[in-house]
């Protein structure tokens, strides 16, 4: 029986507070409220990822956008930067500009009253119609495009006239290449068995005053260079290159440059017959052919070993073109340019080989161009049309990211990640498969290091690890777990580059002989890039040199080639100075209210570490005034 003195047990201890019932509803609520937000975010995710990746892989897109009365069959056909002002030129002493609302404006061309003009060519980077003259003389002048509120105003600005000394007739081809430091026109004299061909360079001679008159450096004539009569002639836009094709299939390659022309090599592309297209493409390295039978090739500059010479070699083949004239208009922005014969036409990116686009128009044209920005392209056969362009990634493709691309200087296809544009010193090369190989062996090299170590781990605190130390490794373990690795890293990372920012670099003193002449640069290394031009690659490394006060910059580039030698003096310092920024000296002497202190002296380091401490104490006590003068201000303030 139960004593009257003991209580009995509360029949309500067992049942749980509102307040408990309600906080565990609503963390119920909370957590599957969580879980659909996770579930959501992921779609979320998802979704941002297809909605950016999906238009990598679609198409360009053309659409007709409008159309011009002007009824003539130019030359040359050019347009302003926006796709809205082409211009119509057939030879003569006028430049006819196409409106939109169906008007035409008419420029005058003063310098050509009385003459014959024989021989026209286009260059669209610089807005630039080259002409042959029947006389014997080649010149050009530029279309130039100023936009106002109301509209776009044209102007024409011719440039000097040259005079051919080699050969006898009217000039029958001709083609203008411009680099801004140096210009070549290369052109055709004459037709048949007395046709000659010739080089001329050209350059700006600068005075005292004005903006320099432009000049013949030099003409050379390359006829005993060729094995059979001229059929084209085409100077690369950088000014630096001439390709000639010949009636007997040949296409020689000449280099242009201060020192004068030279003969570097000869192909056939399309075997005994000429190419009946060829035009170079952005950059000025690669140029596309096109046979008689419609066959197009891509031929680029690239060194066949490491020791040779950059020469031409097929690296693109593209789908055959139809019958007849090909038209052909590269774009000034990448690597795409517009082709075709007859009413067909499409659009092909070089690196990739990917056509972009394909369709056909109302009308055969006998000319297209594309505007500066790759948005329009102007098609003109006595009726011209203006069509739109959407392809805002045309270097993207299945080739390009998953395919071996054989790109401009590169000696063979290869998988290759570099994301860039521009010139061939800076094309996007945009293959995953290094991205994903890499992540795949560092995973695997990942695997092969932490899976033992995580079993021995596990196995030896499971089992024997005294029970003391696991209470306080289990749970720290277990936490570690629950952060993601890659925060891990990522935070780890922070610490070592901003800890490498602030620790001291040893400094070389590098012997550099380059341009004829030798000096030391004292400095440490940045970065190692590549830079490529006519010679090669060249291996360049950027140094910070500091003494900008000295130098006017404080970073160098230097070709590894020209580093003669490099020693790293134990006696340079690096200086932290309040002005100009860093120094990079060779100290001479320490001189002080007590003395003067020589480098030479064997007390000299002591006593520089010694200064250094006493600065660091006295701004360790400055710092401290001031906070405590900032203390009263402000306390003094809130009072």
């Amino acid at each position: 029986m139960m004593s009257e003195n003991q209580k009995l047990p509360d029949p309500k201890r067992f049942e749980v507070s509102r307040a408990t019932l309600w906080f565990d509803h609503f963390m119920g609520w909370a957590i599957r409220c969580g879980g659909i937000s996770v579930i959501i975010a992921v779609f979320g995710i998802f979704y941002f990822i297809g909605k950016e990746v999906v238009p990598l892989f679609k198409p360009a897109a053309v659409a007709p956008a409008g159309r011009f009365t002007e009824r003539l069959v130019p030359a040359v056909l050019g347009v302003d930067e926006w796709g809205e002002m082409p211009f119509f030129y057939d030879g003569s002493g006028k430049v006819v500009f196409g409106l939109a609302n169906g008007a035409r404006k008419e420029l005058e061309l003063p310098g050509l009253a009385g003459l014959s003009v024989t021989a026209m060519s286009f260059e669209p980077l610089h807005q630039r119609v080259a002409l042959g003259l029947d006389d014997g003389r080649v010149g050009s002048f530029t279309v130039t495009y100023q936009r106002t509120a109301l509209e776009i105003m044209p102007t024409l600005t011719e440039e000097p006239w040259f005079a051919l000394a080699t050969g006898a007739g009217p000039v029958t081809a001709v083609s203008y290449g411009d680099s801004g430091a140096g210009r070549v026109i290369v052109a055709r004299r004459g037709t048949g068995a007395t046709a000659s061909t010739a080089v001329l360079r050209l350059g700006v001679k600068r005075g005292l005053v004005g903006k320099g008159k432009l000049s013949l450096l030099g003409e050379t004539d390359i006829t005993g260079d060729l094995t059979a009569e001229a059929t084209l002639v085409r100077a690369s836009p950088n000014g630096a290159m001439v390709l000639v094709s010949s009636a007997n299939g040949e296409v020689d390659y000449f280099m242009a440059d201060g020192e004068g022309v030279s003969k570097r090599q000869t192909f056939k592309p399309f075997g005994e017959l000429p190419p009946q297209q060829m035009d170079f493409l952005f950059g000025g390295v690669a140029v596309v052919m096109t046979g008689a039978d419609g066959q197009q090739q891509q031929w680029s500059l690239f060194r066949p070993d490491e020791a040779g010479e950059r020469l031409f070699g097929e690296t693109k083949t593209f789908p055959k073109l139809g019958d007849g004239a090909v038209i052909f208009a590269a774009s000034q922005r990448n690597r795409t340019f517009l082709t075709g014969s007859g009413k067909d036409l499409s659009i092909r990116h070089s690196t990739s080989g990917d056509v972009r686009w394909q369709g056909q128009l109302d009308i055969a044209p006998v000319l297209a161009v594309l505007d500066a920005k790759g948005e329009h392209f102007i098609a003109a056969a006595g009726e011209a049309r203006r069509y739109s362009i959407r392809d805002p990634h045309p270097e993207a493709s299945w080739p390009a990211f998953f395919g071996k691309v054989w790109y401009e200087g590169g000696a063979k296809p290869v998988y290759q990640w570099q994301s860039a544009g521009g010139s061939d010193d800076f094309e996007p090369k945009l293959s995953l498969m290094p991205l994903i190989f890499g992540s795949l062996k560092g995973t695997a090299y990942a695997l092969l290091f932490s899976v033992p170590i995580a079993l021995l781990a596990a196995l030896f605190s499971a089992a024997f690890l005294p029970h003391s130390v696991k209470r306080v490794v289990k749970p720290v373990m277990e936490i570690m777990s629950s952060l993601p690795s890659v925060v891990l890293g990522l935070f780890l990372l922070i610490f070592i580059k901003g800890a490498a920012s602030f620790w001291p670099r040893r400094i070389d003193v590098m012997e550099v002989s380059q341009a004829g002449k030798s000096e030391k640069i004292a400095g440490y290394v940045i970065q190692e890039t590549e830079r490529r031009d006519a010679q090669g690659v060249h291996q360049e490394i950027q140094v910070f040199r500091g003494n900008k006060d000295l130098n006017g910059e404080a970073f160098v580039f230097i070709d590894r080639a020209a580093i003669q030698a490099t020693t790293r003096p134990p006696s340079i310092l690096l200086v932290e100075r309040l002005e100009y920024g860093p120094a990079i000296v060779y100290p001479v002497a320490l001189e002080t209210p007590s003395g003067r202190t020589a480098a030479k002296a064997n007390n000299f380091a002591t006593t520089l570490d010694s200064l250094l401490q006493q600065g660091k104490s006295a701004h360790r006590k400055l710092l401290a005034i001031e906070r405590k003068r900032l203390k009263k201000r402000f306390a003094v303030s809130s009072f």
